[in-house]
């Protein structure tokens, strides 16, 4: 935690029922300053992993706190990405094992995302495992996009354009299958979801998933919700594989209907969203994460129309989720629904 009026920040470890830590430590605030991005990861078992990203100086600097041993291991790692960066944002951190973590961040120019990094770190050793760089070219764009997957084929030909810039992407999801790959998530969307926001991953622009559904009117805004990439790649830092999935989605008033929601088990990545052009409805998307191939597509109600409530809606588990949707006609009336498949 950082004090207020505190030169340091600080961390903690409390055992329950003890309000004496069992372990204190800080670091200095040229570590964590405001013009550097930061995100933290904090382990069931008490570890803690910070991670602070400097754009200017095209540096990332990690900080480790174990549990189980006194002081604090430190790992700096530089990248480099062909156009010159505005912000760094949208950091995941995630971890591999008990020794390693993947972190990845996105490379923007306003909201243009030029490229990503994802680094391997080593907090035992304190060093970087390794570090790979993605620019995002005209002919990288093009190269992701000829993978691809759709949810509905009735999406308007405009929307199925691969598009020349990666406006309004955004990295929101890592994950780590049995083979120790990271799978990074990219999605485009015109105003960020705190639904796959980390709780400390920097000052990201995102709606409130407390916003209240209400009333709609003609003026209330349409957001925009659009294609995701998908990069895998090996614990050494190779490219596995890459693809891409168009969809089109919009949400009135607020972006509770956009984007999707998850589930990882094991290598089987299942992905529940939503399809909002003509006959699309809910639909889910089974990935092998090993290989990147899509095993299978399910539409859900397919003889039914509904919006996404995705605030409302969750995974129960593999073959069965708990759907709230609401009439496009008459927005107070909600129904519940469980659907197994």
């Amino acid at each position: 935690m950082v004090q207020e009026n505190s030169s340091k920040a600080e961390f903690q470890i409390f055992e329950t029922g003890n309000a004496t830590p069992l372990k204190q430590s800080y670091l200095e605030p040229p570590k964590i300053a405001p013009s550097k991005s930061n995100a933290v990861h904090l382990s069931d078992d008490g570890d803690l992993f910070l991670v602070a990203i400097e754009a200017e100086n095209f540096k990332t600097e990690t900080y480790f706190w174990s549990s189980k041993s006194s002081g604090i291991s430190e790992t700096n790692n530089n990248f480099f990405f062909e156009r010159p960066v505005d912000n760094i944002g949208n950091i995941r951190v995630v971890r591999q094992s008990a020794s390693s973590y993947f972190i990845s961040f996105a490379a923007k120019i306003e909201e243009e995302l030029i490229g990503f990094n994802v680094t391997g770190i080593n907090v035992v050793l304190k060093t970087v495992m390794f570090s790979y760089n993605q620019n995002f070219r005209k002919n990288e764009i093009q190269s992701v996009y000829e993978n691809y997957y759709m949810t509905s084929p009735n999406q308007k030909k405009k929307h199925l354009e691969v598009p020349e810039t990666l406006e309004e992407f955004r990295l929101v999801s890592s994950f780590v299958n049995t083979d120790n790959d990271i799978i990074l998530l990219f999605e485009n969307l015109e105003k960020a979801s705190k639904f796959h926001a980390s709780p400390a991953s920097g000052n990201e622009n995102t709606e409130s998933d407390n916003m209240p559904w209400k009333h709609k009117s003609k003026e209330d805004k349409f957001y925009f919700g659009g294609d995701m990439l998908l990069y895998c790649f090996t614990e050494s830092g190779e490219l596995k594989w890459k693809k891409s999935i168009q969809k089109t989605q919009f949400s009135q008033g607020n972006t509770l209907g956009l984007s999707f929601i998850p589930r990882i088990n094991k290598d089987d990545l299942k992905l529940l969203l939503y399809e909002s052009s003509k006959g699309g409805n809910f639909y889910i998307m089974d990935i092998n994460t090993i290989d990147g191939s899509l095993t299978k597509t399910t539409n859900l109600l397919p003889d039914k129309k509904f919006e996404f409530t995705k605030k409302y809606s969750c995974w129960l588990n593999d073959n069965a989720v708990v759907i709230c949707g609401i009439s496009p006609t008459n927005i107070n009336k909600k129904t519940l629904m469980l659907v197994e498949f």
